[in-house]
């Protein structure tokens, strides 16, 4: 896996934009998202079962109108939409949010949906690993967070087997919702009883 941070933006005055992010799989690209990824985004969800997605859907207009939000957060925080893309095509998105006033550190959401038609070929589960170690070793984040619905088994695979753990389940958006947890520290040590310190 191949990771590429030149720089990357935090909310703290005088620090640097993100200038070069890119992150490389064996199988996947994955970049920051642009303004014309927006209409990708909303088809992606769009078409996925609105009960496994983390928030309510929004509509082509409330995307398009969020769509300076979305840009914005990678140049204020260093954190943002990244396009999955196998080759030139989107298969998919990931976004890693963060979490404001964390008393415990640096803390950041992560949500990801993959295109009902490129499902079952594990992308989700090489781009989630991807975008933790972006997290982790780049974007300086001390853990990071997932809300799955439990019956979502599918994101439920893919969130346990890149390591996050269940902390609480409760209502999240209104449903029912397992929440996930990964610390850095735990990640590192994740990584280096596989090899991949």
């Amino acid at each position: 896996m191949t990771l590429v941070a030149n720089s990357y933006g935090h909310p703290d005055p005088g620090r640097q934009a993100p200038t070069e992010i890119f992150l490389a799989t064996p199988r996947l690209t994955l970049r920051p998202m642009s303004g014309t990824d927006v209409s990708r985004i909303y088809e992606v969800n769009r078409r996925l079962n609105p009960r496994y997605l983390s928030a309510p859907p929004l509509d082509r207009d409330a995307m398009e109108e969020l769509r300076a939000v979305f840009e914005g957060e990678w140049q204020i925080f260093g954190l943002g939409y990244l396009m999955i893309c196998r080759g030139e095509d989107s298969v998919g998105h990931a976004r890693l949010k963060l979490i404001p006033d964390c008393a415990s550190g640096r803390a950041a959401e992560l949500t990801f949906a993959i295109a009902p038609a490129e499902q079952g070929h594990g992308y989700a589960s090489e781009a989630v690993a991807a975008v933790l170690r972006f997290a982790y070793k780049a974007a300086e984040i001390d853990y990071v967070v997932a809300c799955v619905e439990p019956h979502n088994y599918a994101s439920v695979r893919v969130i346990e087997k890149n390591g996050l753990v269940p902390v609480a389940t409760g209502k999240h958006h209104g449903r029912m919702m397992r929440r996930y947890i990964l610390p850095r520290l735990m990640w590192a040590a994740q990584q280096r009883a596989l090899g991949n310190a």
